[in-house]
């Protein structure tokens, strides 16, 4: 309302919204995020993660993670929790896969190590 179009503002009131459970709205935050500021692996996680919180748009949150990815290789929440999500869709070779690409860039993060550790005893 004051003419304040910045892209951080729509992604903080994204994860707002995200917060108070009111899915819609944070989708549409972070889509208006996206039409500022396109290459922002940020934008891309946050509408990934709403999407995945509605629990009815798995693809769409899976092709959001993969763009944050291809933005920022190195971006290991997004890989994580595509991880999450591929395990959710029945897919654990593609979680496997991801798992093992995070402990390459970070071998010693622990929360990927015990997930992988939990998908090969499947």
């Amino acid at each position: 309302a004051y003419g304040f179009k910045n892209d951080s503002i729509f992604f903080n009131l994204g994860m707002a919204y995200g917060e108070l459970n009111d899915i819609e709205k944070s989708i549409a935050a972070f889509q208006e995020a996206l039409e500022i500021n396109p290459d922002s692996a940020d934008n891309r996680f946050g509408l990934a993660m709403a999407y995945y919180q509605s629990a009815i748009a798995d693809k769409l949150a899976e092709e959001e993670f993969l763009k944050a990815i291809e933005i920022d290789p190195a971006y290991l929440d997004a890989r994580l929790y595509l991880s999450i999500l591929y395990v959710d869709m029945g897919e654990l070779q593609k979680a496997g896969e991801q798992l093992q690409k995070t402990l390459k860039i970070d071998p010693a993060h622990k929360m990927a190590q015990e997930f992988l550790e939990r998908i090969e005893k499947k």
